[in-house]
């Protein structure tokens, strides 16, 4: 966990513990009839409130003025790119729907990429295809880059006849196969 959620779940927590202690201290009785009628709430006494409603709410300011602090630049990047939002409360979606953008893109401005992660990186195709029995013998070559003949030879080999304008669900249904278990034959 990165430290700007640390510091935006911290300042959640504290806001919610400060209602709450705030709640407390409105319904506890006045002055020292607290004290003399010995009043306490969750074993905690008078003082024991209002000292911790002082303590929750510097923990609160501390890390209300963190997350200023650390989502000071997403925010300049925004105004930087032309983006309008109406307030700083305003979540992403909200953001991005407002601007006709979607919440990717305007992640993407508010957290550019570092030149290290802009290198561009070739998807690599998964290990077994999808929608293989569609295809022709010469378009699962032609997509995959595999030699037509070669991958005809391969299927030879394990006694497999087949031309290169067989549809893989025929050979595979024909041998008692799946049209995957055909395209490792080729591969």
């Amino acid at each position: 966990m990165n430290i700007r959620k640390i510091t935006s779940l911290t300042a959640l927590l504290s806001f919610l513990v400060l209602l709450l202690n705030s709640v407390v201290l409105y319904i506890v009785p006045q002055g020292r009839v607290s004290s003399w009628a010995d009043w306490r709430l969750w074993g905690l006494d008078k003082t024991a409130w209002i000292n911790q409603h002082i303590i929750i709410g510097v923990l609160f300011l501390a890390a209300s003025f963190l997350h200023i602090y650390f989502n000071w630049k997403p925010m300049e990047n925004l105004k930087k790119a032309g983006i309008t939002f109406e307030n700083e409360n305003q979540n992403l979606l909200a953001i991005a729907k407002l601007n006709r953008m979607s919440p990717q893109q305007v992640y993407a401005v508010m957290n550019p990429a570092k030149e290290t992660e802009k290198v561009a990186v070739k998807p690599q195709m998964p290990e077994t295809p999808t929608g293989l029995g569609r295809m022709t013998l010469a378009e699962v070559c032609q997509k995959y880059g595999i030699d037509p003949a070669g991958a005809i030879e391969k299927l030879s080999a394990k006694g497999i006849k087949a031309k290169s304008d067989d549809k893989l669900k025929t050979l595979a249904a024909a041998y008692k196969l799946n049209p995957t278990e055909i395209y490792e034959i080729m591969k």
